[in-house]
């Protein structure tokens, strides 16, 4: 039991403070602001880090219990989930936005999503899998409907809590019918000779309908977090209908614990061994993510919502991911850690990119609703050239353009995908990247050539501009010292 708690001592830590705040919060007078809440969930994400940090430096053994794995990998990804919380609690106390009446309550809740989603990076079983999935959700579900004036935040909220909902009760369904295989849920535990993961792996690559269904139905909760094609049906009306701090939150967060999920329980209990390329679980989500890239892409031509478009955009780097993992599973074992590591550092810029461009929406988000249009970005170069540029770098990056670390992080994935041996997927994947180019650029051009709509200024807090500023920083540095960063992560994980 010790040993256990010492392995989750980050968790339990971040727990306790998400606890305290709400208790301190309770005493607080109505009028409060929240600053000083907000500050306090500030303080306990840092020293989360640093204590992670300095196990990795450290060197941090490995633990695996009957319901948990922890190592260096989910160390490095709680990492990068404190890192988000941290960036979305300042973007939300510099400008709330739509949480115009947020007393601090708002920052504890994105707390308690954090922590379900660590219980989800450390679980090695489905159960508790699903059950950090709820806590991180229930709380993504009252931060989205904050603004409860809006027909569209509530619309985006119930939309979201049915869809999970539903498959939520799926993947139960299909845990139960693995259980009867295998007599256990988890790829740590003790079982019989014959029921073992290889077992699961062959049977299902035989054709066996009910275990095919099984994995149909588990896996389809993560492809629904994902938003990966046709499980992507909530992503757009939620990104528009949730106030932006929101939006980013949830759509950077959840992936980093959906990729850790896929890598250290998928993989394990439905893909070993892969025996060959037509191995029914992996050839279900090579499709999908062929259909994901070039729907997504296509559909974002279209749109003239910006939040609308970053989903779709969202969605398209969904897929991209998906073609990581995809590579991992395919790939020989010395190649596994170099796939690893692209993905670590892909998922990290993705999410620096995301938390950007929805900072910047969030500072010209209107308070009280209003649908934002490309249009209304026009010329924003004039009223703040410090938000233009800073949201150009976010749309450089999410494009794939240098010297962006999102140009880089892309180049990294098609790399371990075509040493993988995935050459079609990777070829389409590379022609859809280059379609992407025209939405992303005519958003560009839109707030440095068109002449502005209004006369209105957007002005920051110098803790909201110094926060986009290390962003932007970080982003380029990426882009910047590529191999450097590379080189961290590697030994990290090694």
């Amino acid at each position: 039991m010790t040993e256990l708690l010492s392995n989750i001592s980050s968790l339990v830590f971040l727990f306790v403070c998400a606890v305290s705040l709400l208790i301190i919060i309770s005493f607080k007078r109505r009028e409060s602001d929240g600053s000083f809440i907000n500050t306090l969930a500030i303080i306990s994400l840092v020293v989360a880090i640093v204590w992670e940090m300095s196990e990795l430096i450290s060197g941090k053994n490995e633990y695996m219990g009957h319901m948990i794995t922890v190592n260096s990998f989910t160390a490095l990804s709680s990492i990068i989930l404190y890192i988000i919380g941290i960036i979305t609690i300042v973007i939300t106390d510099s400008f709330k936005g739509f949480l115009a009446e947020d007393k601090g309550d708002s920052s504890i809740l994105i707390l308690l999503s954090i922590c379900g989603m660590q219980i989800m990076i450390i679980s090695s079983e489905f159960i508790l899998m699903l059950i950090g999935l709820e806590i991180a959700s229930m709380s993504i579900f009252v931060l989205s409907s904050r603004n409860n004036r809006s027909r569209l935040a509530i619309e985006a909220t119930i939309k979201y809590l049915v869809f999970s909902s539903i498959f939520f009760a799926i993947s139960l369904l299909g845990i139960a019918i693995v259980y009867g295989f295998m007599l256990s849920i988890g790829v740590n535990s003790d079982m019989l000779s014959f029921h073992n993961l290889g077992f699961v792996g062959r049977t299902l690559n035989a054709g066996n309908l009910l275990l095919t269904s099984a994995y149909i139905f588990i896996i389809s909760i993560i492809l629904l977090k994902l938003g990966i094609i046709p499980f992507h049906m909530w992503v757009p009306d939620f990104y528009e209908g949730s106030p932006s701090v929101v939006s980013g939150f949830a759509s950077t967060s959840i992936k980093v614990a959906s990729v850790v999920v896929i890598l250290n329980i998928f993989s394990k209990m439905f893909f070993m061994p892969l025996i060959s390329d037509y191995h029914a679980a992996y050839k279900m989500l090579e499709v999908l993510t062929i259909i994901t890239i070039i729907v997504s892409t296509v559909v974002a031509l279209h749109q003239t919502n910006v939040k609308r478009l970053i989903a779709y955009s969202s969605i398209a780097n969904a897929a991209l991911i998906m073609l990581g993992l995809l590579s991992y599973l395919v790939a020989s074992e010395q190649l596994r850690i170099v796939v690893k590591v692209n993905l670590v550092f892909f998922i990290l810029v993705y999410s620096l990119m995301t938390l950007l461009a929805f900072g910047v929406f969030s500072r010209l988000e209107k308070e009280g609703g209003g649908n934002q249009l490309i249009s209304s970005f026009n010329g924003l170069y004039f009223k703040n050239p410090f938000l233009a540029l800073s949201l150009s770098v976010a749309l450089f990056s999410l494009a794939g353009l240098p010297p962006t670390g999102g140009f880089f992080a892309k180049l990294f994935i098609f790399k371990s995908a075509i040493d993988s041996g995935l050459i079609v997927i990777s070829v389409v994947a590379i022609l859809m990247t280059i379609v992407s180019l025209y939405y992303y650029l005519n958003f560009v051009i839109v707030m440095f050539i068109k002449e502005p709509s209004t006369n209105e200024r957007y002005s920051g807090s110098t803790l909201f501009n110094f926060t986009i500023g290390i962003i932007v920083f970080a982003i380029l540095l990426a882009g910047i010292l590529p191999n450097k960063l590379i080189g961290v992560f590697e030994l990290l994980l090694k």
